[in-house]
């Protein structure tokens, strides 16, 4: 797989969130993953909760290496998840995040 988007690492947590969901969109499209292709966002979120698991294991481990690389594959995944939404005519990511954004505040 050529991905075009990578130029070196990204400077800054904004950088790097962009960077995630630029690839997992890409992953989705001609010159990317078939097997991301073949996913739909409900198999995605399905991954989700596997994820988390393998999360909250390795914070339980107290492994704090592990636990940041499972946190990224969750954060992955979730937005694989959001990538998929979008082509299937779910929802963007911009209006989830909105959404939660808008959530959190009336709580």
């Amino acid at each position: 797989m050529n991905y075009p988007h990578y130029s070196g690492d990204p400077a800054s947590e904004t950088e790097w969130f962009d960077a995630l969901i630029r690839l997992a969109r890409f992953l989705r499209g001609p010159g990317g993953c078939p097997w991301d292709r073949e996913q739909s966002s409900g198999d995605f979120a399905g991954f989700i909760r596997n994820e988390g698991a393998e999360l909250s294991d390795a914070l339980a481990s107290g492994d704090n290496k592990h636990a940041s690389e499972e946190f990224g594959d969750t954060i992955f995944t979730i937005l694989a998840t959001a990538a998929a939404a979008e082509v299937e005519g779910r929802f963007t990511l911009e209006d989830a995040l909105r959404e939660a954004h808008a959530k959190m505040i009336r709580r």
